[in-house]
């Protein structure tokens, strides 16, 4: 789930998830993306004010008193400082030097000199930064009353999120602020105040002024708040960010200098940067020549003070146009303004003057990434890795692009190697510590963040990193506060933002992470990820119409990313959001945008799971297509990351027995899935009770500890049906296990029990036609053991294994005059399943190559009793048939995803199946061809020709891709059925609010059957056509209107079925309602017309046309606790005759999704 920008510099930023609100893979976010950001700073951009400013703020202090608190209440924290900060107690005379987690209490003064910085935490959780130079005092402070913060001097930024308000008072002017953020400066004569979030009320005795988002105020002595010209976020907290360190101390060394510049040069290799600054102000104005210069430049941006550097560099250009290190310079501060075609000319230039000098390769490697070229920027590195391989600096770069790519082993090596030559540079912790988190080797990435910290408190990726960690180990409170920090550490970074906002949505906070979501969005309008997490945000609030329009942005934002994701990478975060799109789809009843997705996702990422887990869902609704659904499941389990998401139990079965598609199987558990990956319990239960006797419930207990996850389900439905022996009952029962044992290797292992009893739940076109006696009973037992192993970032190894041991049992009476006759069959299996697949992606090709076998021991028993009437004594015959086979196959398959110019994706494929049972042998190689054109961002052309051969399976699962374009390959068909089918859809955005699409394919079957053990072929047609409309006119309403042709011919004699034509028409239209305090109500109106000639001689037709009603009302609970929905189905009470094809089948029947009779269902889903 995970998604984050690319328009901007370097900035060295980690992102980490992607995608899908639930899977939580760390990726890598490096350097080169930087907020864009003017490094003007915010001292220089107004004049000079001159009048003490008293910054009031209401502090909470309601916190629990810290056990290493210095006072009762503590009212801030130190959190960050760069340079020298200084503590004065109130009958205190001097200073003394603060330290790191210093507790400040009443009458406390802190201040920064020159060229330092700090960050205190309140004691309510807000957030102070404190620029150079700057004086604050806590002079009072009382439970009720507001705590007052003086600011003498300097200029401070304020992050609050507390419920109770902030004041501001001065000489000039008052402030009353609550929950906001913004920036106070103070001089001798004036202040101002600029907002970013928030309201202000300014106010003094000469006049109040109303202060919102994005505006500033000033004041001057004798004069009312006066509106002021207000600088951009990235101006006025310039001083506030964070500038990655360019220059090398080894390269430099190499270099004549003073020995006071080498004396600085010593100190900055051992992370003392103030300290190296104050020695090169010593030195001798005669003696300042270029290699001090360089030190003084590189490092005053790494204090960012651009404002002091930029002029410095200036100088070296002015003496030297061509000064290799300066232009390296000048590329970074220009790249960290987003103009990204000046710093990549630069850094060439820089690159061309001095071809031995590692530095300009570095700063390149940030351009080129800032240009999308990853493997470029490493080649970049890794030149200058060659030029100096003691360069610790570059070593970590190198590890940063390395972990971008996915080469986390090859990352890891790099980073030990930086810490190892550069213990004093704190990034290379920071870059060690999250290829540690990728790996799920959580203490040690805590212990090097923590590392990365005390080296240098001001780096806000460590904060960040260490936020992640400590989220991961489900310290989800102490994380949110280290990424809180994080944020006060760098105000404008958007990833940051995004990830609080994300932090406060798993802790319930909603109106707090949609600030910092806005926050995101106005800090980086490119950036995708507040919009991504928004959509999830919005949805679960019942918001999908507005959530649509989100996830849309986060998908055309989406390629913006490519700074810091490689192309493979894109395609996985593009997955994830497709599938997160095709999720709202279902929310709306836009199941067919939802299939297209879905599609989409599979196509685009056949390695990301979320994209197989959502076209299982969307599979459970149709019918024909359950292999398709579980095995789309299979494949999502085995892709899927370490997660808390649970196993649903009816998810992965077949034959599912649940009336009208209502039973307890809705895939809306996902919904309340965890936006952190981390460790945890969940539970969450559903329950289910209606008319006809019916009852159901699903519990599912799940849980992540480090590398193990696992999940425990409980199904049960049932229900007398709407006819006598319509009855049905299923439980389901499974365990699932997964556990990543190395960063590459991943196993897991399931085990699933089902029994299911029901009587006749065939419907056929007339109401009476069914029978009394017919009893059924399945008992299915099965262990599966899969895993992947990942060779690098783009080549998978999947395995699967299932054995599964089932007994079915069938039970026939048939009445006759003094007569009866009963015929039962059982039928034992035992079968085995081993199928490979390798999954190897490139840059304009993704193959999926796969071997299967699959081996099958059956038993068939057929007793026979006729019973005559014939008094005294009935007269009773008993004959009994043994049957014992085997079944083999045996397959493998190709299918390449080529992608071609014009936004076009071809498929080519081959698989061949070699099939027997019996006295049938089959032999087949099946071609596959297909094509997703791109006609416009809104407009996709499909079209696909393939052949299939329906084999066995254990569970009906196999890990070969289910379509073939968006065209469904497997469909319950009998085993050893061949079939060809070819269509073409095409799908239209014409707005934002509407959607369109058509598809047309067709099938041609020839279906095995025994007749005296041997083998006779049905051959049959079947055309599957389809439209769509879809609309939202405005934010809480949906509308859709479809149209379903099924037509079934049988092309010659031999058939199996019970009839030999049956067409049939549906059109549902719906308006759908969704409110924003969670209630929601759906409204379908479908019209059926079925037309069946139940043989080819009788030429008359029988047909039924009717029109069924269903509600449905139901209320989100607050706090995402869970739904609450009543449907009342076939409103209208209509009876109608109706034939469903599924129902009859005679080996694993499902129940019809139509019941000619009113029935009421009430459904409860809680998670805890």
């Amino acid at each position: 789930m995970s998604s984050e920008t690319a328009e901007n510099g370097p900035n060295h930023v980690f992102d980490v998830g992607n995608t899908d609100v639930s899977q939580n893979k760390v990726a890598y976010r490096s350097a080169s993306s930087i907020s864009p950001r003017n490094t003007e700073g915010f001292c220089r951009a107004t004049p000079a004010l001159g009048v003490s400013v008293l910054l009031t703020a209401t502090v909470l202090i309601c916190l629990p008193v810290r056990a290493f608190a210095q006072c009762e209440p503590w009212l801030a924290r130190l959190v960050s400082a760069q340079g020298q900060v200084e503590l004065q107690g109130p009958r205190e005379s001097g200073w003394r030097p603060a330290e790191l987690n210093q507790h400040f209490c009443l009458g406390d003064k802190v201040r920064t000199l020159d060229r330092s910085r700090a960050s205190l935490q309140l004691a309510n959780d807000s957030y102070l930064s404190l620029d150079q130079t700057t004086t604050i005092v806590f002079s009072q402070s009382a439970e009720q009353l507001p705590s007052w913060l003086d600011l003498l001097k300097g200029v401070i930024y304020l992050r609050s999120r507390t419920p109770r308000a902030f004041g501001v008072r001065t000489p000039f002017v008052n402030a009353a602020i609550k929950g906001t953020e913004f920036a106070v400066k103070a001089t001798d004569d004036s202040g101002s105040i600029d907002v970013y979030e928030g309201i202000v009320e300014a106010s003094n005795r000469q006049g109040t002024l109303n202060v919102h988002s994005g505006e500033t105020v000033a004041a001057t002595a004798g004069k009312a708040p006066q509106p002021a010209l207000h600088l951009r976020p990235t101006d006025a907290v310039a001083w506030a960010l964070y500038y990655p360190p360019i220059i090398d101390y080894a390269t430099l060394g190499r270099k004549p200098m003073h020995p006071l510049v080498r004396k600085a040069l010593r100190a900055y290799s051992s992370g003392q940067i103030r300290a190296s600054l104050v020695i090169l102000d010593a030195v001798p104005e005669i003696e300042r020549n270029p290699s001090y210069l360089h030190l003084k430049a590189g490092l005053l941006l790494t204090l960012g003070r651009s404002d002091e550097a930029e002029p410095l560099i200036a100088t070296l250009l002015a003496a030297q146009p061509e000064d290799a290190t300066a232009l390296a310079l000048h590329s970074v501060v220009v790249l960290a303004k987003n103009d990204k075609n000046t710093a990549l000319a630069l850094a060439e230039r820089a690159v061309a003057a001095e071809r031995n000098n590692p530095i300009p390769l570095i700063a390149l490697s940030y351009a080129e990434q800032a240009e999308f070229k990853l493997e470029r920027a490493l080649r970049s590195v890794d030149a200058a890795v060659s030029l100096s391989p003691e360069n610790g600096l570059a070593h970590a770069r190198r590890a940063e692009l390395l972990a971008s790519l996915g080469r986390t082993s090859e990352a890891r090596a790099s980073a030990e190697k930086a810490a190892r030559l550069n213990p004093g540079f704190a990034r290379s912790y920071t870059v060690l510590g999250f290829i540690q988190l990728m790996e799920i080797d959580l203490k040690e990435a805590k212990g090097n963040f923590q590392e990365a910290i005390f080296i240098d408190s001001t780096d806000p990726l460590a904060r960040f990193g260490l936020g992640l960690a400590k989220i991961r180990r489900g310290e989800l409170e102490e994380g949110t506060e280290e990424i809180e920090i994080a944020a006060s550490l760098d105000p404008t970074d958007s990833l940051t933002r995004s990830y609080l906002g994300k932090a406060y949505y798993e802790q319930k906070r909603g109106k707090l992470a949609e600030t910092e979501y806005k926050l995101a969005k106005q800090f980086d309008p490119k950036d995708s990820t507040p919009w991504f997490y928004e959509a999830i945000k919005k949805q679960t609030e019942n918001r999908p119409v507005e959530a649509l329009h989100d996830m849309h942005k986060a998908i055309e934002l989406n390629d913006n990313r490519a700074v810091y994701r490689s192309r493979q990478a894109l395609d996985n975060d593009l997955a994830a959001r497709s599938a997160a799109v095709g999720r709202i789809y279902q929310d709306l009843n836009f199941q067919q945008r939802g299939l297209l997705e879905g599609w989409r996702s599979v196509i685009q990422a056949p390695t990301d799971y979320s994209g197989h887990r959502m076209l299982a869902d969307t599979y459970a609704k149709l019918p024909g297509q359950q292999i398709a659904r579980v095995s789309e499941l299979l494949q999502s389990q085995l892709l899927q990351p370490l997660n808390v998401t649970p196993v649903q139990p009816s998810l992965g079965t077949r034959n599912l027995l649940i009336l009208d598609q209502s039973g307890p199987s809705l895939p809306s558990f996902r919904e309340f899935n965890p936006a952190f990956q981390r460790n945890r319990f969940s539970l969450q239960a559903y329950g289910l009770v209606g008319s006809l006797d019916s009852y159901g419930d699903e519990v599912i207990h799940s849980g992540v500890y480090d590398r193990l996850s696992y999940s425990l389900g409980q199904y049960h439905f049932q229900s007398r049906g709407y006819r006598p022996n319509n009855d049905l009952q299923q439980n389901i029962y499974n365990a699932f296990i997964q556990a990543q044992v190395t960063p590459e290797l991943g196993i897991q292992t399931e085990f699933r029990y089902t029994e299911s009893d029901f009587g006749d739940l065939s419907q056929r076109f007339d109401l009476g036609a069914f029978d009394r006696n017919a009893r059924n009973a399945n008992r299915l037992s099965t262990a599966r053991l899969g895993g992947t192993f990942n060779f690098t970032a783009n080549q998978t190894l999947l395995a699967n294994f299932i054995y599964g041991k089932s007994n079915n049992e069938r039970h026939r009476r048939n009445e006759l005059p003094f007569s009866r006759l009963d015929v039962s069959a059982e039928s034992d299996q035992d079968a085995l399943s081993a199928e490979l697949e390798y999954l190897g992606r490139w840059e304009h090709l993704d193959s999926i190559i796969g071997v299967g076998y699959y081996t099958e021991e059956r038993k068939d028993r057929i007793q026979t009793t006729t019973t005559i009437d014939f008094p005294p004594v009935p007269i009773v015959d008993k004959q009994i048939e043994s049957v014992q086979h085997q079944i083999q196959h045996a397959n493998a398959y190709i299918y390449n995803h080529i992608r071609l110019p014009y936004s076009i994706t071809g498929i080519i494929g081959l698989s061949a199946d070699s099939f027997n049972q019996q006295t049938y042998d089959r032999q087949q190689i099946n071609p596959k061809f297909g094509i997703v054109w791109n006609l416009t961002r809104d407009t996709t052309l499909r079209a696909a020709w393939f052949s299939v051969l329906k084999r066995p399976f254990v569970l009906d699962q196999t890990v070969e891709p289910t379509q073939v374009a968006g065209f469904n390959q497997f469909f319950d068909d009998i085993n050893g059925s061949k079939s060809t089918r070819y269509g073409f859809g095409l799908d239209h955005k014409f707005s934002r609010t509407i959607y369109s699409g058509l598809e047309f394919s067709w099938r041609h079957i020839s279906t095995p059957y025994f007749e005296e053990d041997k083998p006779v072929i049905s051959k049959s047609s079947e055309q599957l056509h389809r439209a769509y409309l879809y609309w939202t006119p405005i934010s809480n309403i949906s509308l859709s209107a479809e149209y379903f042709l099924q037509r079934w011919n049988q092309t010659n004699d031999n058939t199996i079925v019970d009839f030999d034509n049956l067409t049939t028409h549906t059109v549902p239209a719906s308006i759908n309602f969704f409110f924003n305090n969670g209630l929601f109500a759906h409204t379908t109106a479908s019209f059926v017309r079925q037309i069946m000639q139940e043989s080819a001689e009788d030429k008359d037709r029988i047909s039924d046309s009717f029109v069924l009603l269903d509600l449905t009302m139901g209320y989100r609970l607050p706090k995402r606790l869970g739904i609450f929905s009543f449907s009342v189905k076939n409103v209208l009470d209509e009876r109608f005759n109706y034939f469903d094809v599924y129902s009859t089948r005679q080996d694993f029947p499902s129940a019809s999704p139509l019941i000619p009779e009113r029935t009421f269902w009430a459904q409860l889903l809680i998670n805890f």
